[in-house]
């Protein structure tokens, strides 16, 4: 009911420092701007409902897969890593949105089969990677091993610089 007031560079720095805390390989923000919304909802009853998501920023995370398990494509045990990363970033951005929430804060958090973004367009503008030739995200040290959450939320943040051809 009462928002929490704070230094928005402050506050980023701890929120991206909160998802690393929780298994977060790196973690950033940027503007939510309308290149990362999808236009229509994608996922089961609201599939075809037009998006409509007024939030001002996006704290957005990687989940690094496990390189023995990527080795293994296309076997089992890439399959379960991917569905291990994708849980633990669906766990992440619920208990990230809920904290923001308490602060007084809309959110809305991202993940798998749960989200209006695209995620990698979002990552690369918070500073995470940048978009490979096949149209992934690449991010420094373990490439295209990475699975993509987030939250979008009103609360006052201070946007990372892009790493425009650092990736």
């Amino acid at each position: 009911e009462k928002r929490v007031e704070y230094d928005p560079a402050r506050m980023s720095e701890a929120l991206k420092g909160w998802c690393r805390q929780f298994g977060a390989l790196s973690a950033g923000v940027c503007l939510l701007e309308e290149h990362h919304k999808y236009t229509h909802h994608g996922y089961y009853e609201l599939r075809g409902v037009p998006v409509d998501l007024p939030h001002k920023f996006v704290i957005v995370f990687t989940q690094e897969m496990g390189l023995e398990a990527t080795l293994c494509a296309p076997r089992a045990p890439v399959w379960l890593e991917t569905a291990r990363q994708y849980e633990s970033g669906a766990n992440v951005a619920t208990q990230l949105a809920v904290m923001i929430r308490h602060m007084g804060w809309p959110a809305k958090a991202h993940y798998f089969d749960n989200y209006d973004l695209i995620l990698p367009l979002a990552a690369r503008d918070a500073g995470l990677g940048e978009i490979g030739r096949i149209g992934i995200l690449m991010t420094p040290g373990a490439g295209p091993r990475v699975r993509l959450a987030a939250v979008t939320t009103d609360m006052p943040l201070l946007p990372d610089p892009p790493r425009r051809g650092q990736a």
